[in-house]
């Protein structure tokens, strides 16, 4: 979808000009009161407002939405009342605004206009979650970029920051999820290093290609390993936004980016097998978080890794049973070649760690174990230190992306452990799948760098439509970190 803004100063003279030339103007309501800024040349339109929804019965209970006209003759604004039900923080505004775009747009309106400020005295500082929220919702996959679509922000002066802010993100997941919603045939690992180069060449991004000569002279065999059935060469990315002037050690941020996984030798199920272009959404995530910082100058230093590749069964696929030797010398049984998300990992994880990190993140649709534990409702959150955990759990708290909290036991360690190498692939008890697959993580962590492995498997990917956004991709966990980064990584 070909998506447009503008911002339009809701204090100009001329600003009921720009509201006429509207298709529709959208005015969120707080139960049955309308969210009109309190400005004395709104006076007209609030009163005139107030009394439809009151002939109108309007409840501006959640979901529910009431077109009216405000005006005389030619000189008229269609109003789109969007029902918010009760409005109690960020999130709740950043959902409310995707909704009311989306059922806007399929109302066959395009050039919409959205007050951004809301006059609500019990929350603080919500333009940003508002201004993005409006632009995924305007969020469609399609080959076909035909529609045309332009938001116009009428915000006031001291809320303008706020509001770029949250267009930069909006803009930049809306771009990234195009990316993540691609097929196999289209995000291959060379589009993505592609489009990475091009990022880097728009910011100040200092950006590293392992290829794989590169891979071969560090003697990463595990993303060797998965990729050695395809005909697309591995990469493991590595974008430093280095922008702090203080000498401090990095955040490293780690995204599985497996761009098919058809499994390998230990071939999936056919049926659904197309899904498995999810399987890069941990690594798009991350690129995301990494081109939205950039854009946006946190001064915060950040290193974002992506372990690239293609799983498939070649004749060169690694087979089941294989011993292969990782980044940092440890050797892998691989059981297997479907577990291939951790050998990837391995690599990144003994990488990243070279850093010297204030601590490590990575991000991950591991495991289908996950999906049976927390469904599509929460995402697992496993690692070693509790404070790091617990932060993070509390900034997808704040923007409704939600973690739940899964033990690493040393049982789940000794499960994963091997007879003919180091570790194993595959746990030799074949229960508690996601808590194993972190176990067997941690083994890549130093002891001293505090660490967190976020599951998305079952929140990467919405299988069909909902009022908040099409099927496909979800982004999960780019709201989040960027919620960890600006409040809570200090």
């Amino acid at each position: 979808m070909n998506v447009k803004y503008k911002i339009l100063d809701s204090g100009s003279n001329t600003l009921f000009k720009s509201l006429y030339d509207l298709d529709a103007l959208i005015i969120f309501c707080n139960s049955a009161k309308p969210l009109i800024p309190t400005n004395k040349i709104f006076n007209d339109l609030k009163f005139d407002v107030e009394k439809q929804i009151k002939n109108h019965n309007f409840t501006g209970n959640e979901d529910k939405y009431l077109e009216i006209i405000s005006g005389k003759k030619n000189k008229y604004i269609k109003i789109i009342l969007i029902g918010c039900g009760d409005l109690k923080n960020k999130k709740s505004i950043e959902y409310h605004a995707c909704c009311g775009v989306r059922k806007t747009i399929s109302l066959g309106y395009s050039n919409i206009g959205i007050f951004t400020s809301l006059n609500i005295r019990k929350i603080n500082n919500y333009q940003s979650f508002l201004s993005r929220g409006s632009l995924w919702g305007t969020y469609k996959y399609s080959f076909q970029k035909n529609d045309n679509i332009c938001i116009n922000f009428i915000s006031t002066k001291n809320h303008l920051l706020l509001v770029k802010e949250g267009i930069i993100e909006g803009q930049t997941i809306c771009k990234v999820a195009d990316l993540s919603n691609s097929p196999g045939n289209i995000a291959t690992p060379t589009k993505i290093s592609q489009y990475v180069e091009k990022i880097t060449s728009e910011t100040n991004l200092d950006t590293t290609f392992l290829k794989k000569v590169d891979l071969e002279e560090k003697k990463c065999g595990g993303i060797l390993s998965v990729a050695d059935g395809s005909k697309h060469d591995p990469e493991i990315i590595i974008m430093k936004h280095l922008l702090s002037s203080k000498k401090t050690n990095p955040i490293v941020l780690i995204g599985k980016t497996v761009t098919f996984d058809s499994g390998g030798i230990s071939l999936k199920p056919g049926k659904d097998m197309g899904w498995m272009k999810y399987d890069k959404c941990g690594g798009m995530s991350v690129l995301c978080i990494m081109e939205i910082i950039s854009k946006l100058k946190l001064n915060i230093p950040i290193i974002g890794i992506l372990g690239v590749a293609e799983n498939m069964p070649g004749s060169n696929a690694t087979r089941p049973g294989d011993i292969i030797s990782t980044y940092n010398k440890k050797t892998i049984e691989v059981l297997n070649t479907d577990a291939e998300g951790r050998l990837i990992l391995a690599d990144a994880l003994g990488i990243g760690s070279e850093f010297q990190p204030s601590c490590i993140i990575d991000i991950a649709t591991l495991t289908g174990a996950v999906i049976m534990a927390l469904g599509h409702s929460a995402s697992a959150v496993l690692g070693n230190n509790n404070d790091l955990i617990h932060s993070l759990i509390l900034s997808g708290n704040n923007v409704g992306e939600k973690l739940w909290e899964l033990p690493i036991l040393q049982d789940f360690v000794n499960d994963m452990k091997s007879d003919f190498a180091d570790l194993s692939n595959l746990s030799k008890s074949g229960t508690a799948g996601t808590a194993t697959a972190a176990a067997f993580l941690s083994e890549f962590i130093p002891k001293n760098i505090p660490w967190a492995h976020i599951d998305i498997a079952g929140t990467a990917w919405k299988n069909c439509k909902t009022n908040y956004q099409d099927a496909g991709a979800t982004l999960f966990s780019v709201r989040l970190i960027l919620e960890w980064l600006k409040n809570y990584s200090k």
